[in-house]
């Protein structure tokens, strides 16, 4: 939601990141290499948006992640990470839902959640947020995201979108 007066509002981003990750690699890009969280922090300053909490959510065991030092590099950008595997089995949409849920029962300082995923599993955390009278946005990876999502939250961006 566009907030051009002078009230800023806070923002809190929970991000799939292994979906995005590997939703990006099918186009032979990377987030940090199109300077995604540098540019997602100026985006939002844009808006009037201060992030307050920003975290990352994957198995960071993935091997391609690992050894490229993802979550070292996420942390660098102030991004918290949270490992989500258990012997091989992800379960990060698990974990970024009942955190999230967690911290908007909590915290009645969030006005707005950025879900960064192309994953239509977050439907009903959505609009769980919405019922619970707070924005959520959407930022996707590609435009291959499931049209199901298409009109779930208030806002849907894409990564191009932030990084252009």
């Amino acid at each position: 939601m566009e907030n051009h007066g002078g009230n800023t509002h806070n923002v809190a981003v929970f991000i799939d990141y292994e979906n995005i990750y590997k939703a990006l690699l099918l186009e032979c890009k990377n987030a940090l290499r199109l300077g995604f969280f540098e540019k997602l922090r100026i985006w939002c300053k844009e808006r009037n948006q201060r992030i307050v909490k920003i975290v990352a959510y994957c198995n960071f065991d993935n091997s391609d992640l690992y050894e490229s030092f993802h979550q070292s590099k996420l942390q660098e950008y102030g991004v918290e990470t949270v490992h989500t595997s258990n012997k091989g089995k992800s379960y990060s949409d698990l974990q970024m839902t009942i955190d999230v849920l967690n911290l908007m029962y909590t915290n009645h300082n969030i006005d707005e959640f950025i879900i960064v995923s192309n994953d239509k599993d977050m439907t009903p955390l959505i609009n769980t947020i919405k019922a619970n009278k707070r924005l959520v946005a959407l930022i996707t990876a590609t435009d291959a995201y499931d049209q199901m999502i298409k009109n779930m939250p208030d806002e849907i961006y894409n990564i191009k979108d932030i990084c252009s």
